[in-house]
């Protein structure tokens, strides 16, 4: 079977597919460690990665403008920014 443009647009959404949740839940485990760190100590409850997840897609609606058509570019920038995200958050996290 050779590739030609139409199949490598059908992996590049069958990617998309597959990314989308992997993402939703890194971004859920960013959201639950960092209320764990700093919200919880103010007596809130802590959330469960479910809650995290519903919480991160509701704060992604604000924060998404997709400014290139290139999608491996968006998931790139998404997962470095959900890293160094993180990364801060821990280091801070270390200090309280």
């Amino acid at each position: 079977m050779l590739l030609n443009d139409r199949n490598i647009s059908v992996f590049a959404w069958i990617g998309l597919l597959l990314l989308i949740p992997l993402f939703s839940i890194f971004n859920g485990l960013l959201l639950m460690s960092l209320w764990g760190w700093y919200i919880v100590p103010f007596g809130v409850m802590s959330i469960t990665l479910p809650h995290a997840i519903g919480l991160s897609i509701i704060i992604g609606l604000f924060r998404t403008t997709i400014k290139s058509k290139d999608l491996g570019k968006t998931f790139l920038e998404n997962a470095l920014y959900i890293a160094v995200t993180f990364s801060f958050g821990w280091i801070v996290h270390l200090f309280m």
